[in-house]
């Protein structure tokens, strides 16, 4: 029996080894089709909604409303909103995501559009059908408290005095890479400050009001 189970393991690690350098082969061959002539790559930069909804919403609390990059940041989402009402945190992923849902139906909220807005509508009820947000992560807060859609006194406390601690203290921002550090301190600043810039009432459905679920 145990000679059976070693062969057994065997042969499952050489399907998966062979998996693995038929995926290396397909990547390397995907490159080499798109290489340059002149040797160099290039590509679009994309990312999820996330990106043109935080942009949207930070020339709001900027008081730039009126920039002429939101109405096209905003077209964008609109593009990218899935059937159902969400948007996706990974292009063809299976299911919408809360957070990228939330901040994209607030972005569309801070552009002033009509309460029977189609695209609205659909995006609330799906963020009410799922959870509403207490299932939302920090970073969603914090955008929601810069446009007065949720309390600052329910986002996570970062003292800004951090900035202090040396490196050998038990917690210290240099021990955070670097793209991590300037996501860090510019929240223990909002932490501290705690602005907000609120939407106006349009007659739409607030996103706070996915409270109600929890």
């Amino acid at each position: 029996m145990f000679d059976e189970d070693k062969e057994k393991t065997a042969e499952g690690r050489s399907n998966f080894d062979r998996q693995v350098n038929v995926s290396i082969d397909a990547a390397a061959d995907w490159l080499k089709a798109r290489q340059k002539p002149e040797g160099y790559w290039a590509g679009r930069l994309e990312s999820n909604a996330c990106m043109e909804a935080q942009w949207i919403l930070a020339l709001w609390f900027m008081g730039l409303e009126d920039h002429p990059v939101r109405s096209r940041l905003a077209a964008a989402l609109r593009r990218m909103q899935r059937a159902d009402g969400a948007w996706e945190v990974f292009h063809d992923a299976p299911a919408g995501d809360i957070n990228t849902t939330v901040e994209a139906y607030a972005a569309l909220r801070s552009m002033g559009g009509p309460a029977d807005d189609p695209a609205l509508q659909k995006a609330h009820r799906w963020i009410m059908a799922h959870g509403g947000l207490k299932n939302i992560r920090v970073f969603t807060r914090y955008w929601l408290a810069l446009i007065g859609e949720y309390p600052w006194e329910k986002t996570p406390n970062l003292p800004a005095e951090v900035i202090y601690f040396p490196n050998w203290f038990p917690f210290s921002i240099y021990n955070f890479a670097q793209w991590a550090r300037a996501t860090l301190m510019p929240i223990a600043v909002l932490s501290a400050r705690r602005p907000s810039r609120p939407l106006p009432w349009t007659g739409c459905p607030r996103p706070a009001e996915g409270r109600r679920s929890g």
